[in-house]
């Protein structure tokens, strides 16, 4: 059984109402210029893009999936990280196509490398890490909703 407190909102993101209220950023304030990829970023953040559709991610020969939706990120145990993100392509427009992929990232921000991690699904709207550090997927497909698990 898994415990209730994964379930459970954190009291700082509710009002006495129980809706979420706006609040300060620990971060600061958002800058009123978009830096160079078009984001309003706190003072000392920067932002890269690490993945286009259709092209290869850094110096891998993997080309990034398309239409990119719910992700979620992974410790390597070494300082690095994963990131997984979910490909709703639908059906029509590329039969079993979909899926999820990942690229790993070492301690200091590098790519390491990227590949995919499912395939041969579509539609994949949904998806998150579960408590068991696993990606867990669900698609929706024309006869029935399809849910996937990748470790």
């Amino acid at each position: 059984m898994l415990p209730t407190a994964m379930f459970a909102r954190p009291a700082s993101a509710r009002s006495a109402e129980g809706t979420a209220t706006p609040g300060e950023s620990p971060y600061g304030p958002l800058s009123e210029t978009p830096d160079e990829n078009g984001l309003l970023l706190p003072a000392g953040f920067t932002s890269r893009v690490i993945a286009v559709s259709g092209e290869a991610v850094g110096a891998t020969n993997y080309a990034w999936h398309m239409f990119p939706d719910g992700a979620g990120t992974f410790d390597d145990g070494n300082g690095g990280w994963y990131y997984t993100c979910n490909s709703e392509v639908f059906d029509f427009m590329a039969a079993d196509s979909g899926g999820v992929s990942a690229i790993h990232f070492d301690a200091d921000g590098n790519i390491v490398d990227a590949y995919r991690i499912l395939e041969g699904s579509n539609s994949n709207c949904a998806g998150g890490p579960t408590p068991w550090g696993t990606w867990s997927n669900l698609g929706m497909r024309p006869d029935g909703n399809q849910a996937s698990g990748c470790s």
